[in-house]
């Protein structure tokens, strides 16, 4: 066996992370432009991966700094609950509340902020820390946003059964909960093109460009487990992968948005920021230490 270190180990998650996201994001937008969408539109995804990976890599840069530490999620928290009930200051669309508007552009609030909540939560994280992710769950089911609580559900799961073992499934029967209370509530909202639809958009105009993408996506979301040898990031890691792929399976329905390449920066930005916070998070566990990798010597 070799020995990994966790931020070589990170290095790697950020290299394919930045790569499959690249590719899912320009695909998505080649595929707007060829639906003859207006560069105003399709630019703004590939301007929000550079500056979400610019300001992505500088929290990695000070990650070695106590946010990243066991009290990040104290600090994180508050701002996400923060952020969704701001979503309710607003009529929102035909009385869904999702987004923040910040100007002409409105942001899906749990989509950005998200994958860091969920990077930031660790085994060894206060218990406050698992009761406010129980608070963002009935949040999310009030909003009403059905494929963001399915994948926070998942991720919220992992995080508890690590945390209390067997008794964190009672986490399971709370989104089971907040489940019955979204769905509840009817989505009156109908699907974009080039939001909920890019994939078919995309594979309109070429085939191989559209599997490409999917591609990307998939590599993309299953990034975080490159992390796997990294015992203190370990759990984030398969938290925040699980939040992705139910993200990108929610999308098959053609009612939810496809993350990434679909015209959507708070996607962008928000993966972006929480693949961050997770590599941040296991920089700091390193300590000079290695870690076991699945490579052989030689």
């Amino acid at each position: 066996m070799t020995t990994l270190s966790a931020t070589e180990a990170g290095r790697r998650v950020l290299l394919v992370f930045a790569t499959a996201a690249f590719l899912a994001v320009a695909a998505g937008a080649w595929g707007m432009s060829q639906s003859d969408l207006p560069p105003s539109l399709w630019l703004r995804n590939l301007l929000a991966w550079f500056v979400a990976g610019m300001t992505g890599l500088g929290m990695v840069r000070w990650g070695r700094f106590s946010l990243w530490g066991k009290p990040a999620s104290l600090v994180i928290l508050p701002i996400s609950l923060v952020l969704l009930m701001a979503c309710f200051a607003s009529a929102g669309q035909a009385g869904v509340h999702r987004w923040l508007g910040i100007g002409p552009i409105q942001l899906n609030a749990a989509a950005l902020i998200l994958p860091v909540v969920i990077a930031t939560t660790r085994r060894d994280s206060h218990l406050i820390a698992f009761i406010g992710l129980a608070l963002l769950s009935i949040l999310l089911a009030i909003q009403p946003d059905a494929s963001q609580l399915a994948a926070f559900g998942v991720a919220f799961v992992v995080l508890c059964v690590s945390k209390f073992g067997v008794k964190g499934w009672a986490a399971a029967l709370w989104c089971l909960a907040a489940a019955i209370i979204c769905l509840s509530r009817a989505d009156p909202l109908q699907a974009i093109g080039h939001v909920e639809g890019i994939t078919s958009m995309v594979w309109a105009h070429q085939p191989a460009i559209a599997v490409l993408m999917v591609a990307a996506i998939v590599m993309a979301v299953l990034s975080p487990l490159a992390l796997w040898p990294v015992s203190e990031a370990r759990t984030s890691a398969v938290a925040l992968s699980l939040y992705g792929l139910v993200s990108l399976l929610a999308c098959l329905s053609g009612k939810f948005p496809v993350p990434l390449a679909g015209y959507g920066l708070s996607y962008v930005i928000g993966w972006w920021w929480g693949v961050a916070a997770l590599v941040a998070s296991a920089k700091r566990a390193d300590g000079g230490c290695a870690v076991s990798s699945l490579k052989p010597a030689g």
